[in-house]
């Protein structure tokens, strides 16, 4: 029986700390679990996370983030305990935020009253493909791409996934952008790293154009140059069309994850925890 629960803030920033090994590499074990903890604790979008991890003595219960570079916080929770999750929570005091967990991620009582929805997980292999890189463009101009995903209302995109170097876009004749994608975050799990791709959007008069297909294949190409074995997308639940989209282009169901949206009111006695 665990008698204590203690939850420590983990300073990712500047790793090193026993705590901070520790609770990467129950991340690195539970790759799926912690899919949305904005990647391992290592990637570029650690300045824009804050991570916190549960322990009982040396050992890792959970870990749980928030990640502000999205237009509304993003609460990330893994644990195979519900009072774990509960926990952890406690110590977010966001009075607006998605919280995003694994489908079949326990939680507490409270979380059931809220409204979920349920993205379905696809998951391939990167492969090389040079006729698709030969079409698309790597894209550094960040004003450029937040223009471009304001435009087409994709709220699922910060500047600094530009670190990754894999946001690649379609462009027309006259230069403008008609589809872009941009990898999220990367997961180095059991010696093998992944790469969660995000942001794929089309402009409304490109769409049936195949331009977010190629987008598609080339991260997959330009992922594989770069010495990462397999990516993965999650597909929109409102869009009943999107998980076979990315079935016909090679991807397979790995799971599914559960987002639902914390207002000040669903955790009142949650809030400055």
């Amino acid at each position: 029986m665990i008698k204590r629960i203690a939850i420590v803030r983990i300073e990712s920033i500047h790793p090193g700390s026993n705590d901070w090994t520790a609770a990467l590499s129950w991340c690195r074990q539970h790759a799926a679990a912690t899919l949305m903890i904005a990647g391992d604790m290592t990637a570029p979008l650690v300045p824009l996370t804050r991570h916190e991890a549960a322990f009982d003595g040396p050992m890792v219960l959970g870990v749980a983030a928030s990640f502000s570079g999205f237009s509304m916080p993003a609460i990330s929770v893994a644990s195979t305990r519900a009072d774990v999750v509960d926990a952890l929570l406690r110590r977010f005091d966001e009075s607006d935020a998605i919280l995003a967990i694994e489908a079949d991620q326990p939680v507490p009582t409270w979380c059931g009253e809220l409204a979920w929805s349920t993205d379905p997980w696809l998951v391939a292999e990167c492969v090389r493909d040079s006729e698709a890189e030969a079409a698309t463009e790597i894209v550094t101009d960040a004003s450029e791409l937040a223009a471009f995903y304001e435009e087409v209302g994709s709220t699922y995109w910060c500047p600094a996934m530009l670190a990754f170097g894999h946001s690649y876009v379609v462009r027309d004749e006259r230069r403008s952008i008609l589809s872009a994608g941009s990898v999220q975050f990367v997961i180095d799990a059991y010696g093998d790293s992944y790469a969660h791709i995000g942001a794929l959007a089309t402009s409304v008069s490109a769409r049936g154009r195949s331009a977010a297909t190629l987008v598609l294949r080339a991260l997959r190409a330009g992922l594989v140059r770069a010495g990462v074995r397999s990516c993965g997308v999650l597909a929109d639940a409102g869009t009943s069309w999107l998980p076979n989209f990315y079935e016909r282009r090679g991807f397979s169901r790995r799971g599914a994850f559960r987002f639902a949206t914390l207002e000040a009111s669903s955790w009142p006695e949650l809030c400055h925890g």
